[in-house]
C-alpha cells in the first residue's frame, strides 16, 4: 500500500544483530542458495538507533531520551494516528480518496517492482494448496509472483482502493495466472467490525506495507480481521517499515521527495511516552499515512488480537548503490500464529 519501494536486492551477509521481539533466528540452510537471494542483518538496528540519536542532538524532531543508541523498539514510543493534515475535523482518515489518487497516477502497476523475496522470508508460502489472504494487497506486487512461484495456491487479495484491485486483477492475467486462483474484495480496515465476505479458512494471511498505513485503531483492526480470517494453527506473516528506518529519519529531519511530511499526533501502545512523545507517524502531501513500527507495540497488538507471536525481529538490510552511500532500510518482520482450538 505504502508509496515507497520497499524491494531488497541481493547481496552480502553483514555482521547483523537485529533487535528481535520473539522466537528464534531464522536458519538458511547452508548451500540452498537462499542467502544470496535475501539477507536481512547487514547491520545492527542499534546503529540506526545511534544514528537517530545523532539526529535529535542536532536538532532534529524526536526526544533525545526516547532514542538512545541501546534503546530497543518497545522502548521508544511515539505518536500516531491521523487527527491533522488530510484528516477531517472528527479526527476520520480520509478514507480510499488518496490511494484511488495514487493507483491512478500509477496506472501501469510498476511503480513496486514484484516482491519475490517473501518466498524466501517466509517459506510457508510455498505451501502446497496454500489458501492466502493478504489485507491491503495494492496493485498485486506481493500475491502475484507468490502465485507464480506457487501453482496450486489460492489467493483472496483485499484493498481499501478498487483500483488497486483492477490492477492486481489485469496484471495476474498478463502474468499468466488463472483467473480463478485469485479473488478481490474491498474492504476499509479503518471500519469497526469483521470484515464481510473474508471466509475463515485461509492457512496465512500477509500483512507486507500495510500496517504502516493504517492509525493504531486501523491496525488493531487489521490484526483482529487476520486472526478470524485464519484456521487454527494460521500464520499472519508481517512485513512492515520499522523503526528509525532511513526514511523515517529524512521524516524526522523535514526532508522528504516532495517535500517535508506533516507529523501526525495521537495516541500510543505502553506505558506513558516522554512529552513530547517522538513523532512516528506523518502525513504525506498525497494525504496517504506513514507509520514506522516498534517492534514490541506489535508483539502487544498482536497478542490483544488473539495472536502468537512465533518470530519477531528488526530486518536491517544496506542496499549497495554503485559509487554512493548505501541505503540503510529498517523493515519490521513477524510471523504470528493462530492458536490451535483446545
Amino acid at each position: 500500500m505504502v508509496p515507497q519501494h520497499d524491494d531488497v536486492p541481493a547481496g552480502s551477509q553483514g555482521p547483523g544483530g537485529a533487535g528481535r521481539g520473539c522466537g528464534p533466528a531464522v536458519e538458511r540452510p547452508a548451500g540452498s542458495g537462499v542467502a544470496a537471494e535475501y539477507h536481512d542483518a547487514d547491520f545492527d538496528w542499534s546503529e540506526a538507533a545511534a544514528e537517530a540519536a545523532a539526529l535529535v542532538a542536532s536538532g532534529g524532531g524526536v526526544p533525545a531520551a526516547a532514542c538512545a543508541p541501546g534503546a530497543q523498539g518497545g522502548a521508544c514510543h511515539a505518536g500516531d494516528a491521523g487527527e491533522e493534515g488530510a484528516a477531517t475535523a472528527t479526527g476520520q482518515q480520509p478514507g480510499s480518496e488518496p490511494w484511488e489518487r495514487f493507483h491512478a497516477q500509477h496506472a501501469s502497476a510498476r511503480f513496486f517492482k514484484p516482491r519475490r523475496y517473501l518466498l524466501h522470508t517466509f517459506p510457508a508460502l510455498r505451501a502446497e494448496g496454500l489458501r492466502l489472504l493478504e489485507l491491503g494487497c495494492g496493485a498485486g506486487a506481493s500475491l502475484i509472483p507468490i502465485l507464480l512461484a506457487n501453482p496450486s495456491a489460492r489467493a483472496l487479495g483485499c484493498d481499501i482502493s478498487a483500483s488497486a484491485l483492477a490492477l492486481a486483477r489485469s496484471g495476474a492475467q498478463a502474468a499468466g495466472v488463472d483467473a480463478s486462483r485469485l479473488a478481490t474484495l474491498v474492504v476499509d480496515l479503518e471500519g469497526a467490525g469483521p470484515l464481510a465476505g473474508v471466509p475463515p479458512h485461509h492457512d496465512a494471511v500477509l500483512l507486507v506495507f500495510t500496517l504502516s498505513a493504517l492509525t493504531q485503531r486501523g491496525e488493531a483492526n487489521a490484526l483482529r480481521a487476520a486472526r478470524a480470517a485464519l484456521a487454527p494453527g494460521g500464520r499472519c506473516l508481517v512485513r512492515d517499515y520499522g523503526l528509525y528506518d532511513m526514511v523515517h529519519l529524512r521524516f524526522l529531519a523535514g526532508g522528504a521527495a516532495r517535500g517535508p511530511p506533516t507529523p501526525v499526533a495521537g495516541t500510543t501502545y505502553g506505558p506513558t511516552p516522554p512529552d513530547p512523545p517522538p513523532t512516528r507517524a506523518f502525513r504525506r502531501g498525497d494525504g496517504t499515512l506513514a507509520r514506522f513500527l516498534a517492534l514490541q507495540e506489535l508483539v502487544a497488538a498482536a497478542a490483544a488480537a488473539g495472536l502468537e507471536c512465533e518470530e519477531a525481529k528488526y530486518a536491517c538490510v544496506a542496499v549497495r548503490r554503485r559509487g554512493a552511500p548505501d541505503l540503510r532500510r529498517v523493515f519490521l518482520h513477524a510471523v504470528l500464529r493462530r492458536a490451535r482450538e483446545g
